[in-house]
């Protein structure tokens, strides 16, 4: 499965994780950093269920300045909860039409992390503050 989804140019990596960030199968490069990512998204966006009226999250997506973008959804391998994990470049959309939901980089049902309208191209995150040493 992981090797089919980087088989394209846009896909950069894929992971399968536990959600403990440990990896159970890859393709391409930094699959124990993705992993690691994982787990730590995994365990936000639990926390932020119990903080919002939400279901269980079927997908996360962090994308930075450049498009580099993280796409995290749990899957179930025969009772065992765990992670497929994504790195790809480009925006999580295909073209100008609808939201691709089953595409590797599709975004129905993610938890949008700064609550900025990803089709407001006027939309811009809050400014960064610094980090204290």
């Amino acid at each position: 499965m992981v090797d089919e989804l980087t088989s394209g140019e846009d896909v950069r990596a894929a992971v399968v994780a536990d959600e403990m960030g440990l990896v159970v199968a890859s393709s391409g490069q930094h699959s124990d950093a993705i992993a690691a990512v994982g787990a730590v998204v995994s365990r936000a966006t639990t926390q932020v269920a119990h903080l919002l009226p939400i279901g269980t999250p079927r997908q996360v997506v962090l994308r930075d300045e450049n498009d580099l973008t993280v796409t995290l959804r749990p899957i179930d391998a025969e009772g065992r909860s765990l992670l497929l994990l994504t790195l790809a470049l480009g925006d999580p959309r295909d073209g100008d039409g609808p939201v691709n939901p089953t595409g590797p980089r599709g975004v129905v049902g993610s938890v949008g992390i700064i609550g900025l309208d990803p089709d407001d191209p006027e939309a811009t995150p809050p400014p960064r503050a610094p980090l204290s040493k």
